[in-house]
């Protein structure tokens, strides 16, 4: 074999064993490689399942201060963060003309009552007159009878006697319109008083000021708020949990709240309410926790991660919560089997915050299932197991 002939079949073994080397790297490495994965095993175990939520710090009774009448706010003597008590006078609006009217009606119910004292007493001179008219009436008709006295003399006592009647009846006339005038004096200043009063806000309960809508000077309308007050033994927390794993949720249930501006410090709640409308669109829940004792200093609004704990179920099968997947909408894990995976739909239960996921139904203990994949998984797609570098 000649020199060059021997050149050209080294260059072409070269060359096949260069195609073949990238081949190789392309099957073993490259696009058409095996997905590495990650894998775990269906176990039966003890769980001890948890609910997880994020809400927003609310108070269930918060209170709107505002005037039940127009005009312009005088005073305000209470702001942010500050505790009030029941009935403590937090703001005032300008009476303008009030005090005035309110003086000028006490001095007309002080002057009838006056007047009604002078007329008691002339009722009670005339109803005098008139007992002592009507006896001599009487003993004038009782002599007329016997003819020791004048049909004349007998005549007069009795016209006299009705008199001192008409002016007892006019007396006490006067003193019913009088006491007509007094009520109506005492009405109006009442009236003015309650005028008076309306333009005092006051407290309806004890609590801590939340808002101040208003400021000294400005005007406002009927119905306008002006302080919002929370009562602090209504704080709770209303959070959002996902539909699929709120089963098994109940009122009393221990429940631990940790607040986005101290995430150190863990505050003990418990579940205090159940709402029974849920959102559609992003299928979650309303779970309202209340807590004890009721925070300090943390704004109403604030964001709260939660965490409600269920009874332990013993004995149930489980997968890593991070072998969950959604494929076609449906929730469920991806098997391995012979080296390819397949998509296997499940029925799911509880949850723990440590990160297990109960299996109700699609598994069997021992079962592999994917908990890592290094790109999207699809049915049938090659898969080696490994660990993440």
């Amino acid at each position: 074999m000649s020199t060059a002939s021997r050149r050209r079949r080294l260059q072409a073994l070269a060359l096949a064993g260069a195609m073949a080397a990238a081949l190789a790297v392309i099957a073993l490495a490259g696009p058409l490689a095996p997905t590495r994965i990650e894998v775990a095993a269906a176990t039966v175990g003890d769980l001890t399942p948890t609910v997880f939520g994020i809400g927003t710090l609310e108070a269930r009774r918060l209170h709107t201060v505002g005037p039940v009448r127009s005009g312009r706010i005088l005073r305000l003597e209470a702001d942010h963060g500050d505790s009030v008590e029941r009935g403590q006078l937090l703001a005032e609006l300008d009476p303008v003309d009030l005090p005035e009217r309110i003086r000028a009606a006490a001095a007309a119910v002080a002057e009838l009552e006056h007047r009604i004292e002078a007329a008691r007493a002339r009722l009670q001179a005339e109803r005098a007159r008139l007992r002592l008219a009507r006896r001599q009436a009487a003993r004038y008709e009782a002599l007329g009878r016997r003819r020791q006295a004048s049909a004349e003399q007998v005549q007069a006592h009795e016209t006299e006697a009705r008199a001192q009647a008409a002016a007892a009846r006019a007396a006490e006339a006067e003193l019913a319109a009088l006491e007509a005038a007094r009520a109506r004096a005492r009405a109006e200043l009442q009236a003015l008083q309650a005028s008076r009063e309306a333009l005092r806000l006051r407290s309806p309960v004890g609590g801590i000021v939340v808002a101040r809508l208003a400021e000294p000077g400005d005007a406002v309308l009927a119905g306008t708020p002006v302080l919002r007050i929370a009562e602090p033994a209504t704080l709770w927390v209303r959070a959002r949990v996902d539909q699929r794993r709120a089963r098994g949720l109940r009122l009393g249930l221990p429940a631990e709240v940790r607040f986005r501006r101290d995430p150190g410090r863990t505050l003990v709640g418990r579940v205090a309410r159940l709402e029974l409308m849920a959102d559609p669109l992003t299928e979650e829940e309303w779970v309202d926790v209340a807590l004890d004792p009721a925070p300090r200093g943390i704004p109403l609004g604030s964001l709260a991660e939660v965490v409600i704990r269920l009874p332990a179920r013993r004995g149930v099968l489980w997968v890593p919560t991070s072998a969950v997947q959604r494929h076609g909408g449906r929730a469920g894990v991806w098997l391995v089997r012979e080296g390819r995976v397949a998509f296997r739909p499940l029925a799911l239960g509880v949850s723990t915050e440590d990160g297990r996921t109960e299996v109700v139904a699609g598994l069997r203990a021992g079962d592999t299932v994917v908990t890592h994949a290094a790109r999207p998984l699809r049915p049938g797609m090659r898969v080696s197991v490994g660990t993440r570098p």
